[in-house]
């Protein structure tokens, strides 16, 4: 799901999405001795947007798309500089630290089918105004603006809920 010899090994849609990129290459090589090295027969352009169902779902076309043309090509070396990515680890799914509604999108966007439910809430204006004292005392320690230059990313975070 890479466009290689860019993002040999393994999670290749986290770690494209974990990197910012928005399109790539399907790309079907033949197997070699070194991991995701051999020769290319051919690549195909795959939108990242949405969630990674969405994304498997349209990979799943381009590769029935490729077999045909797959039968009567033959590979060519792999050119560029080769970029290893590695298996993710849910520690590395972390997102406590990240500030960008983007980011958090990104990376509540790319988690698997095995995942059934990830729980957030809002926190409306003032909830904090209780007494320190009282075992309900809210304190929030993660704000995000919602101005015209996030707006967009807020309302696609959104549009992933069922409601």
């Amino acid at each position: 799901m890479t466009d290689l010899p860019y993002g040999r090994g393994g999670a290749p849609l986290q770690n494209l999405i974990i990197r910012g990129h928005k399109n790539t290459k399907i790309t079907a090589f033949r197997v070699d001795k070194v991991l995701d090295a051999g020769p290319i027969y051919l690549k195909y352009d795959l939108d990242l947007s949405e969630t990674a169902r969405d994304i498997f779902k349209r990979a799943s076309i381009v590769m029935f798309e490729m077999i045909s043309h797959l039968v009567n090509n033959n590979p060519t070396k792999q050119i560029g500089e080769a970029v290893e990515f590695k298996r993710r680890t849910p520690e590395m799914s972390d997102i406590s630290d990240l500030t960008e509604l983007s980011k958090i999108y990104d990376y509540i966007r790319m988690v698997d089918e095995k995942t059934k439910t990830i729980i957030t809430f809002e926190t409306p204006s003032g909830t904090e105004w209780r007494a320190s004292s009282d075992p309900r005392h809210f304190i929030p320690n993660l704000f995000f603006e919602v101005n015209e230059q996030n707006l967009e990313s807020k309302i696609q975070g959104m549009e992933s809920y069922e409601f």
